[in-house]
């Protein structure tokens, strides 16, 4: 547990000292407070954060494939990844330190948001239910967002490629499941909104907490870390 904790802290100051990282916070922050301006903070409105939250979900689809394309590209491209996988810590703890660093990261990202919430309160009486189930499928989804993110960076040594794969896939179990979906009747419909993450997600800015959509963000998370180490397990068997 240790060596994973020393590699995701390696990873989190990478974050903090890259300027990319700082760019992709800045416009994940003005890009929701927008929003949040615009349609939660206004006189005469509800005091709620609906807006921030949808929002929010729709920008890290395009601003988590940027912080984790670096993950193990980087290190494929420069040479270090085989420094790295003669130190003394196995495949798993390689994955999990990358994940938990670039998770730290997000989580900062989105609480610094916590500004919003000051706000609405100031505005009015909001319910604090809908709000923290909010936050929590936040960082569900983007830590579903940065395992599919991670899986892509193990791929591939070219760092745009591997952001283009999980941006690709993060569209198409976001935008393009819910949209397909909405447009189609009974089984499909079911089907489509069951395997995508949007319909999962709004469950909890409406203030639920669905064991189920837990769960299942939780399982393919897992699955893609999973993959993952098996993608960095299957450098050995080429060498």
């Amino acid at each position: 547990m240790s060596k994973t904790l020393a590699l995701s802290t390696r990873e989190l100051k990478a974050y903090l000292y890259s300027p990319i990282a700082y760019v992709v916070m800045a416009v994940f922050l003005v890009i929701t407070g927008i929003f949040f301006g615009r349609e939660d903070f206004r006189p005469g409105e509800p005091a709620e954060m609906r807006a921030f939250f949808v929002w929010a979900n729709y920008v890290l689809v395009f601003v988590i494939p940027i912080l984790t394309m670096r993950l193990v590209s980087e290190e494929k491209s420069s040479g270090t990844i085989e420094t790295l996988m003669t130190a003394p810590v196995t495949d798993s703890q390689v994955i999990l330190g990358k994940f938990l660093g670039a998770l730290v990261f997000t989580a900062i990202m989105i609480l610094v948001t916590g500004i919003n919430v000051v706000l609405i309160y100031a505005l009015g009486s909001p319910d604090a239910g809908p709000i923290a189930c909010g936050y929590l499928g936040l960082l569900l989804v983007a830590a579903v967002y940065i395992s599919v993110g991670l899986l892509a960076s193990t791929c591939t040594r070219f760092q745009l490629v591997s952001a283009l794969i999980s941006l690709v896939v993060l569209a198409v179990m976001t935008f393009l499941a819910y949209y397909l979906g909405f447009h189609a009747e009974g089984w499909m419909r079911r089907a489509l909104w069951f395997i995508g993450f949007q319909v999962r997600y709004e469950n909890f800015i409406k203030g639920m907490l669905p064991l189920a959509d837990v769960i299942y963000f939780l399982s393919i998370t897992a699955v893609s870390l999973f993959l993952s180490v098996k993608v960095l397990e299957s450098r050995k068997w080429r060498t």
